[in-house]
């Protein structure tokens, strides 16, 4: 997909990709250690050159082992926050779903992450870079994990109309008005999505949810002013990259409702996982690093 077309997208497909967003996609990937491009990044991806020097700037830090150790904090602090207001047993008939469910509890934290530090760096905030110790700064080796399977995200636009229905309901709820990755993968067993949604569904009014939320949004602020590499994609600096006045008021939207979405999606995620495997087997991390 070409830059003028991007621009009147709401999202860019990892399929529709092309020239360097492409690569910058296959990047994210092997830097998150993720299967998948997550939608914030296909979202971003439509103003192609913000996303050329966000990425750039967050990479740094998102390779690096402080990086991960975060992700592990706010992975942990939502186990517990989302089994004090009580699990949901959401049973399973296919292996194939606590699979998913696994990589998608790992990458979601450092999705979280990752909007938090893009939306700050937006905003003009810059990370205490001389407070971290040189060994968190170490990086982490890219790709995927051994034993992480690989996940396919339905169309949103899936010819099913069960699907639809259901992504219909999904979107209505969400902060973005899209069909948020977890729910892009998990569509292979609708069953199972159905009964997923329709259980963490209500639990989102709730203010005990709120509270959670919220502090997952804290956790990853506090983060982010400790990331060892300095950001700058402010206003300022991306005006002089080329954006326009629009293009600025498009990447804050985004920015802004992905800050409220991610921590929405790290929480679900966390309910469906332990309902699966419990609160010890949520709390438990598959993919350990390995460092370069």
């Amino acid at each position: 997909m070409n830059a003028s077309a991007a621009l009147g997208a709401s999202e860019v497909l990892e399929e529709q990709a092309e020239g360097d967003l492409k690569g910058i996609f296959q990047d994210i990937k092997q830097t998150l250690r993720a299967p998948f491009v997550s939608l914030v990044f296909s979202a971003l991806a439509t103003q192609p050159d913000y996303l050329r020097v966000a990425w750039r700037q967050l990479q740094t830090n998102a390779q690096t082992l402080y990086f991960e150790a975060q992700a592990d904090e706010i992975r942990r602090f939502a186990v517990s926050s989302m089994s004090d207001i009580g699990e949901m047993r959401t049973p399973a008939n296919d292996a194939g779903i606590s699979q998913v469910l696994s990589v998608l509890h790992y990458v979601n934290p450092k999705i979280l992450l990752a909007v938090a530090a893009l939306r700050s760096s937006f905003l003009g905030q810059v990370p205490r870079t001389s407070v971290l110790p040189p060994a968190e700064k170490r990086q982490v080796a890219p790709g995927h994990a051994a034993g992480m399977p690989e996940i396919t995200l339905a169309d949103p636009n899936s010819g099913d109309e069960r699907l639809r229905r259901i992504f219909g309901d999904i979107s209505a709820a969400s902060p973005t008005g899209l069909v948020s990755s977890e729910y892009r993968a998990l569509a292979t067993w609708p069953d199972y999505l159905e009964g997923a949604w329709s259980a963490v569904k209500p639990r989102m009014t709730t203010l005990e949810y709120r509270r959670a939320t919220r502090q997952l949004r804290w956790m990853a602020d506090e983060a982010v002013l400790g990331f060892p590499f300095r950001m700058d994609a402010t206003p300022h600096t991306l005006r002089l990259a080329g954006l326009s006045e629009q293009q600025l008021d498009t990447v804050r939207t985004v920015l802004d409702d992905f800050y409220r979405e991610s921590a929405e999606s790290v929480a679900n995620v966390t309910v469906f996982t332990t309902g699966i495997e419990g609160k010890h087997g949520a709390l438990e991390n598959r993919y350990p690093v390995e460092l370069v």
